[in-house]
């Protein structure tokens, strides 16, 4: 989802809001089903990614569970030991992260590349996209305007759930980039730390979304238009109306994530059978 005017480059000042999975924040449980994803038998595709070594230290971690992926680096480097180089355990351990399933990633809002950048991701190509329409867009994507909605809602709502994330950054110890770092401490325990991660929504590809802690992309652009919109509605007393920010047939789009708020503990997200 962009706010902006499509076709007019960069001086369209578009600002892209989105929600996704982020694979830097978000708990490792080494549970029997991941180790045996990680770990594997000899004959299985994992096998091949990670080394013996790397194999025996995760094994060593069996059944543990990390609210972080901070929390998991540094018992793995624990167990690792000091003997091995500190930049092949980081190597080691980027590949782990990039074994983990998706269902582990927590949902926040995407970030735009610098549009320098000449191999952007995601957001960034949706952005330049926007801002530069290609001749065959149609044949790719529908542009669909949505009404009844101002940007500042957009930004607020963003800054919303930007919120949350810098909140549960301070209250974890992190730092967005799945590395501890001595500057970033958790300052609640254990237990307090379970909590927080579990109110926090993650990713989930496909239905059924069962909950308002579990969506994908479309989930999470819907439910900030979602946030919006009502804003919106509300300050020029209008009806409540149930908005998507994809394609009707867009999976995930008609479902809605909890955007909480830390300031009072609560959740924002009201149910569907409300609208």
């Amino acid at each position: 989802m962009v706010a902006g005017h499509p076709n007019r480059g960069r001086k369209s000042g578009a600002v892209l809001y989105g929600v996704g999975g982020d694979p830097k924040r978000g708990p490792v449980a080494l549970d029997e089903k991941l180790l045996g994803h990680l770990v594997g038998r000899s004959d299985s595709k994992t096998s091949s990614k990670l080394s013996a070594p790397v194999k025996a230290a995760i094994s060593a971690l069996a059944g543990a569970s990390f609210a972080t992926r901070e929390d998991f680096y540094d018992a793995y480097c624990a167990v690792r030991g000091d003997a091995v180089d500190p930049l092949e355990r980081h190597n080691e351990i980027s590949s782990i992260y990039r074994l983990l399933p998706l269902s582990t990633m927590e949902m926040w809002p995407k970030k735009a590349d610098d549009y320098r950048v000449a191999r952007p991701a995601a957001p960034e190509r949706d952005l330049r996209a926007f801002e530069n329409l290609p001749k065959d867009i149609g044949r790719k994507a529908q542009l669909k305007k949505v009404s009844n909605v101002d940007s500042i809602d957009l930004l607020e709502a963003k800054r919303q759930f930007t919120l949350h994330q810098l909140y549960q950054d301070e209250m974890l110890g992190r730092n967005g980039t799945g590395v501890p770092s001595a500057d970033f401490k958790p300052k609640v325990d254990a237990q307090r730390r379970d909590q927080l991660v579990a109110s926090t929504p993650k990713f989930q590809r496909l239905p059924p979304h069962t909950t308002d802690k579990v969506g994908n992309c479309n989930t999470g652009a819907s439910s900030l238009l979602q946030r919006a919109v009502d804003t919106y509605t509300e300050k020029n007393n209008l009806p409540p109306e149930k908005v998507t920010a994809a394609s009707i047939f867009g999976i995930g789009s008609s479902h809605r994530l909890a955007i909480w708020d830390p300031l009072d503990g609560s959740s924002s997200n009201k149910s569907s059978k409300d609208r």
